[in-house]
């Protein structure tokens, strides 16, 4: 892009394509999740025991590995949980790393 923008002395805009931004772009999200919850007669949470699988792609981004670890902390949400346990695992397929990304409308990444 520097060369060519050089040795035409004007601008140079490279866009990809929807193919190739498939290929070589952030993908957000691949998870796997199990989720068992037991109430008491009441309804009231006793626990919540959480099984999670992530793709963290073929090669890591620095936030890769955060993407499914940080979620975890907002598992019991605002209920009283007495028991909460969480196992995340993390496989590498041979897919585009997984990162957070910005939604279309400029607000904050999604983790």
């Amino acid at each position: 892009m520097v060369w060519a923008a050089a040795k035409l002395k004007r601008p140079v805009r490279w866009q990809s394509d929807r193919s190739e931004g498939f290929l070589s772009d952030n993908q957000g999200r691949d998870h796997i999740t199990k989720a068992e919850l037991a109430l008491d007669a009441k309804g009231k949470f006793l626990g919540i025991r959480v099984s999670l699988i992530a793709n963290i792609g073929a090669y890591l981004s620095p936030m890769g590995p955060f993407i499914p670890t940080r979620s975890t902390d907002l598992i019991s949400g605002l209920y009283t949980t007495p028991a909460i346990a969480i196992n995340v695992r993390a496989c590498a397929p041979t897919r585009s790393r997984c990162a957070p990304i910005a939604a279309r409308d400029g607000r904050k990444p999604r983790i």
